[in-house]
């Protein structure tokens, strides 16, 4: 009898032995985990039961607004302005309300460019610091409009400041651009020229850093000069950034003032914005008026940004490119009636 075949069972059974006694060992003994009750609480997430009946929440649509609807305004009669461009801004609710051209179209702002110069100027000079005028109070056009401030007197920067604004004196606006260049490379001894150039590439540093793009700045009166340029949309930005110095905002509203310099000179100031004084043209005085700046050269045309108090909020108005100076305040007080009056 062969013993091949009782040995090959034999092999057979030790092995099937060896497989389940291996599969004993390697089996997770641990009893399975028990089926939570549904109304168990298993992550922080998950709601504790309620017997009670479940209320959803309230969701709130997308567009709720978030804040109480502001007024809206019916266009005006584009028809009655003269102006090449105009805008209407709410100072208190920081809002552009209404755009008249095209607010980024390369133009001349004039004198509103003292809005700039008197800005950067206080960043570097103290008001009370008395000043001694040079050769640049001539650096000015034959035909500039000047606030009698002349080689050899002696005033205050606050005094300076006051006859650029309410005057738009060119004079005082090459005074500051040169004392304040003299600040900005702290040589007090450096020569008028030098200084100026300092001044106005200090300016237009200004103007990147706040995003300007559209302006670049030659003189720091606004006098007509190839590459001076600026829009409507910087302008609104530039008169907004020069109204956070309060000195500016003061004298920007002064009607009158009568001044006597540290030399001794006594001058009577007054300010070229019609709309905050009576004149020969009684219509265009507004009592709600409190600022801002004129400008006008035969590039810009004649300008203005007008700043206005309409109860509990101001209102920013810019009318720029009139070809009559009286039209710039007409426009201005359009603008003015027209959008303190919104629709219901």
């Amino acid at each position: 009898m062969k013993k091949w075949p009782i040995l090959l069972s034999i092999l057979c059974g030790l092995v099937l032995c060896g497989v389940l006694i291996g599969a004993w060992f390697t089996a997770d003994k641990t009893p399975p985990e028990a089926t939570l009750p549904e109304t168990a609480v298993t992550t922080e997430q998950t709601a504790a039961p309620t017997t009670e009946a479940v209320t959803e929440p309230t969701v709130e649509p997308t567009t709720a607004p978030t804040e109480p609807p502001y007024p809206t305004y019916e266009t005006p009669d584009e028809s009655q302005l003269h102006c090449r461009h105009a805008f209407v801004y709410d100072l208190t609710n920081r809002r552009l309300l209404y755009t008249y051209g095209d607010q980024n179209e390369s133009i001349s702002p004039a004198s509103l460019t003292k809005l700039m110069t008197c800005y950067v100027a206080l960043q570097y000079l103290d008001t009370d610091t008395v000043i001694t005028v040079g050769e640049e109070a001539g650096f000015i056009a034959p035909d500039s409009s000047i606030a009698a401030i002349r080689q050899g007197n002696r005033l205050t920067v606050e005094m300076i400041l006051q006859g650029t604004l309410m005057q738009s004196g060119n004079d005082g606006a090459y005074v500051l651009a040169v004392a304040a260049g003299r600040a900005i490379a702290a040589d007090p001894k450096l020569d008028a020229r030098t200084a100026l150039a300092t001044f106005m590439a200090e300016v237009n540093l200004w103007l990147q850093r706040n995003g300007l793009t559209g302006t670049h700045f030659v003189t720091p009166d606004g006098y007509d000069a190839e590459g001076h340029h600026t829009t409507a949309a910087n302008l609104l930005q530039i008169a907004r950034l020069a109204l956070n110095e309060p000195m500016i905002a003061k004298y920007a509203a002064m009607e009158k003032a009568v001044v006597t310099y540290e030399s001794g000179e006594n001058y009577t100031w007054v300010n070229t914005n019609w709309l905050l004084r009576e004149t020969d043209f009684p219509d265009l005085y507004c009592p709600e008026a409190n600022g801002l700046k004129t400008g006008g050269t035969r590039k810009a045309g004649n300008c203005v940004i007008a700043t206005f108090d309409d109860g509990d909020r101001q209102l920013m108005i810019g009318v720029l490119g009139c070809e009559i100076i009286n039209d710039r305040f007409v426009d201005a007080r359009f603008l003015f009636d027209h959008f303190r009056n919104p629709v219901e």
